[in-house]
Formats: structure tokens, C-alpha cells, sequence
């Protein structure tokens, strides 16, 4: 089972039933981009999609993955396998938005910092000053989240990366 036989059966699929991939989308409740993108084989559907799917367009789910023909353990071994490639993406993209988060985080905590220096010069204490700090303080305890699912999604990725090689 690859990504690309499987986005060309349901490229094909959904052309038999004269339905434009917006339509398919808006049907699954997903994006028309998701639907491109499965069907150039850059990614499979998710695997609570594919019941959906290939409900939509009229085959099994078995069918719709190429699995017909196969052994109950090659769809086993099959199916792992994309489990273990979607979690790859997913603990991929978890840690670039963790990047991401954290790079704003950090911009914010300047900011306020920024804000409580020019604050403590001009003698604006209480309620502004707390309010300031108490920003600083959730700043601070995002830009820790952000830290931690970094180093967490980092070492399950390398984990998954060596169980694959097994």
C-alpha cells in the first residue's frame, strides 16, 4: 500500500461519480486541499476518513486501500505501517508548530519586558505593573509547554525512526 496507488484509486473513484473534490470534502468534512493532496499521493487519508471515504465513493474500505488481494497479515503489516507514517507527520508537524509557538512566545516576552521597563521609569505601579507581570508569567510558562513538547515530540520521533528501521 502506497500513497500514490491510493491517491490515484480515489482520483479515479471519485471521477466515475462525476464529483469535483470540493464536493468529496465538503461530503467528509474536510478540505478540498486534503483531498488533493491524497490523490497526488503526498498523503493518505486519515484512518477515521477512510470508512467515510470509501463509503463515498461506493467501494470498501479494503478496496480503496489496495488490500483486496492480501492476507490478513499484510493488511495488518499495511495498515501499521501507515499508522506509523501518519504518526510520523503528525509528531512532525506537533514539533514545528512548537518551534513556531515558541519563537512568538519568546517576541511576546520581549515585548512585555519592554513594556514593564518603560513602566517602572515612568512610576506606573499596582494594577498596570501586576497585570504585566502576571502576562510575563503565563508567557513564561508557555515558552516551558513550548520547550517540552519540542524535546518530547523530538525524542518520540527518534523513537519511531529507529522502531522503523527494526
Amino acid at each position: 500500500m502506497n500513497a500514490t496507488e491510493v491517491g490515484e484509486r480515489i482520483a479515479a473513484l471519485r471521477k466515475e461519480r462525476g464529483l469535483t473534490q470540493k464536493q468529496l470534502a465538503d461530503s467528509l468534512q474536510v478540505t478540498d486541499k486534503a483531498v488533493s493532496k491524497w490523490e497526488r499521493g503526498l498523503n493518505f487519508p486519515d484512518l477515521t476518513c477512510v470508512e467515510p471515504l470509501a463509503e463515498r465513493l461506493g467501494v470498501s474500505p479494503v478496496a480503496l486501500l489496495g488490500l483486496e488481494e492480501k492476507n490478513a497479515d499484510e493488511i495488518l503489516t499495511a495498515s501499521t505501517k501507515l499508522h506509523s507514517e501518519e504518526r510520523l507527520l503528525w509528531l512532525k508537524e506537533l514539533r514545528n508548530r512548537a518551534w513556531t509557538n515558541l519563537v512568538f512566545q519568546l517576541l511576546i516576552l520581549a515585548g512585555l519586558l519592554c513594556v514593564s521597563k518603560y513602566m517602572d521609569t515612568r512610576a506606573l505601579y499596582g494594577y498596570p505593573m501586576s497585570l504585566t507581570g502576571a502576562m510575563n508569567g503565563l508567557t513564561g510558562t508557555l515558552i516551558g509547554y513550548s520547550i517540552w513538547t519540542i524535546r518530547t515530540s523530538g525524542r518520540q520521533l527518534r523513537q519511531e525512526r529507529e522502531n522503523a528501521q527494526r
